[in-house]
């Protein structure tokens, strides 16, 4: 395969994305005559048949070599298994689906090298309400449909404690070290009496140790998930994952749907949460309401109070509401969510006399992961999204 294109902007610790606010190039009344215009499925189809299986525009992220190997209509329903090393999934029949391999070009070199694709490629994609799709292995994915994509059920590319999500960065499991990724968690610092840090996507992570935004891009962003936090006496939380929706006609997010990508909490210990992930849709015509999640998960408490299932940080938050760091002596701090972008720093109190582990503070929160939206035609009202604010939350309009 060609290597897929990004036009990455790398930016400094200090530097801020600038939120991404153009002209839609349609509205709900256009939708609505689009999906009645007779320009449907069919003529797709015949698109194919006559030789011509490429995208109507160019996606962010594939080659511009992209091609359908196939028109199957597939439909998902229950619990199932999307894995992005093997290129198997339990959602559907193996020879029904393309699938391939792709990688992205790092912006420049020596820089910490992104996650290769997982490409799956179908004529339309039915996600049934009662579907529960899990995503797992190192490469982030992307769907790609000729025909139509609606979504009713949950995608879930969110990282699960230490092992980050499809894409994204697993924390280290040796303590006292830094997370991994782009905005990666700091090591705890006794001398500044500062924790893990937080991970970083997009917003900063909690704490002085905490990552820092330092790899996002304008108008055609990488796929890239969050970073893991700092590792204290026990792992840091894992980053959330990497997914991003491409469809050549309409993409319906139905309202019970959800599109997630949390970042992990961590341990008791004093480690840094895990940050928010990607969520990236390029699609010709946006049909919204359902709800896209990438919040930053909760730092640990560096002690236990005698009861370590209270000091964990808790898993990224499924609302706007930030997740609670853990609690006891020096608790975590909170994750993220809505348009809290920065995970929270962790509390410091003055060490208990003859305490021997350690002193510093609790972990730091994660930070807020990204989403964005791709499209040409828009309708339907925004769905609910966290983060939903400048600069981790984008509404493109694009060519």
């Amino acid at each position: 395969m060609s290597t897929a294109t990004t036009a990455a902007t790398v930016l400094g610790l200090a530097s801020v994305l600038a939120f991404i606010t153009l002209t839609p190039v349609g509205c709900k009344e256009d939708l609505a005559a689009l999906d009645d215009a007779g320009a449907d499925d069919a003529g797709h189809d015949a698109k194919f048949d006559a030789g011509l299986p490429t995208l109507d525009f160019a996606a962010a992220n594939l080659s511009p070599k992209f091609f359908f190997n196939t028109t199957n209509d597939i439909t998902v329903s229950g619990d199932c298994v999307i894995d992005t090393d093997m290129g198997t999934s339990s959602c559907w029949d193996f020879d029904t689906v393309t699938f391939q391999t792709d990688q992205q070009n790092a912006p420049e070199a020596g820089a910490i090298s992104l996650p290769d694709l997982a490409i799956f490629s179908m004529g339309s994609l039915t996600v049934s309400p009662d579907a529960q799709v899990k995503v797992v292995g190192a490469r982030a994915l992307v769907l790609v449909t000729l025909n139509r994509m609606t979504i009713s059920g949950t995608i879930d590319v969110s990282a699960s404690d230490t092992t980050a999500g499809s894409g994204g960065f697993s924390a280290e499991k040796n303590p006292n070290s830094a997370g991994r990724g782009f905005g990666p968690g700091g090591a705890p610092d006794s001398v500044a009496h500062q924790g893990g840090g937080g991970g970083s996507l997009c917003g900063n992570g909690g704490n002085k140790t905490g990552g820092k935004p330092a790899y996002l891009a304008t108008i055609m962003p990488p796929l890239v998930g969050g970073s893991s936090g700092g590792s204290g006496f026990q792992s840091g939380g894992g980053g959330g994952g990497a997914i991003e929706l491409v469809c050549n006609y309409i993409l319906t997010i139905n309202k019970q749907a959800l599109i997630r990508a949390n970042g992990a909490g961590a341990a008791f210990g004093g480690g840094g949460g895990g940050s928010g992930g990607e969520i990236l849709i390029d699609t010709f015509a946006l049909n919204e309401f359902g709800p896209f999640i990438a919040n930053g998960g909760g730092g640990g408490a560096n002690t236990s109070a005698g009861d370590p299932t209270i000091a964990a940080g808790a898993q990224g938050s499924d609302t706007t509401t930030p997740s609670a760091g853990g609690k006891g002596e020096n608790a975590g701090g909170a994750g993220t969510g809505g348009a809290t972008l920065a995970g929270a720093d962790g509390a410091y109190d003055t060490p208990t006399p003859g305490a021997t582990l350690g002193d510093y503070s609790g972990g730091g929160g994660g930070g807020a992961g990204l989403v964005h939206l791709r499209f040409r035609m828009a309708g339907g009202a925004p769905g609910p999204a966290s983060p939903n604010a400048s600069p981790c939350y984008v509404r493109e309009a694009a060519k």
